[in-house]
């Protein structure tokens, strides 16, 4: 009698392919895993915080021009801005600093740029039309200026906001002048 190296055939493996079910079983197991991670995730992520009562009233208008011009400067439409030494405003603008209440003069901090904030609150009527005259000679240098310059500079000036609401007076060149003096009309 020998021994027979032979197996039975029910009993027969394979070892590289394993069964189907075996296959299916892995990857239900793996797909379990996951879903289970991702629900376990989805718990553990705070819900928002809703704003609280305060936070949803507008805020309080601004004191004083330079409040209001602090409040443009942080829509991030205009560049690093500088003030005009109130020593300079005369011969710059031709406007005398007496005839106001309030002033604020920023130009560029880029002396290739363009942009321009002017607001001031004259001290009557008779200033602010003092004042409107002359902060428009001051768009009309600025455009003469700007005449075969960089176009883009140039569109900016002609496009500038300059308005006078009783002793309310403003100039504003910039690329975003009609966003600013939205915030101007309603932070006046």
């Amino acid at each position: 009698m020998g021994i027979s190296t032979r197996r039975p055939a029910n009993t027969r493996m394979n070892t590289k392919n394993p069964p189907l079910a075996a296959k299916v079983r892995l990857v239900l197991r793996a797909a379990l895993f996951f879903l289970s991670l991702v629900v376990l995730l989805s718990a553990c992520t705070p819900l928002p915080i809703p704003p609280s009562p305060e936070a949803q009233i507008s805020p309080q208008k601004p004191e004083n021009l330079d409040g209001l011009f602090r409040l443009m400067v942080g829509t991030g439409l205009l560049p690093e801005m500088v003030p005009i030494p109130e020593s300079l405003v005369p011969g710059a603008y031709g406007i005398d600093l007496a005839l106001a209440r309030d002033a604020v003069f920023m130009v560029a901090q880029d002396p290739l740029r363009a942009d321009e904030v002017v607001l001031i609150t004259a001290l009557d009527e008779s200033s602010a039309s003092q004042i409107q005259v002359r902060l428009n000679t001051r768009l009309a240098q600025k455009e003469t200026s700007a005449t075969g310059q960089d176009p883009a500079q140039y569109a900016m000036i002609l496009n500038a906001y300059l308005t006078r609401d009783g002793v309310h007076l403003a100039l504003i060149i910039s690329p975003g002048a009609d966003q600013l003096a939205r915030i101007y009309e309603e932070n006046r």
